[in-house]
């Protein structure tokens, strides 16, 4: 919530003070992941976040064949 329009959208006060929060490694999911809703939460809100790893060094890759590499 420490963004004001995200607050808004979401109908929530913004805070006095800004927030921190942590995601740790178990928090992380693949594509396609599941995800599992403790049973002790009152409220859930999802976020993405994108993140590439490259194995490979690229360049000049055709865009017909990024896989084959």
């Amino acid at each position: 919530m420490n963004y004001a329009d995200h607050a808004k959208e979401l109908a929530f006060k913004a805070p006095e003070e800004p927030l921190a929060f942590l995601k740790g490694p178990n928090t992380f999911i693949g594509h396609r992941g599941q995800t599992r809703r403790p049973a002790d939460a009152a409220y859930m809100h999802y976020e993405c976040e994108l993140a590439v790893v490259i194995g490979k060094k690229a360049k000049n890759i055709k865009r017909k064949k990024p896989l084959s590499m």
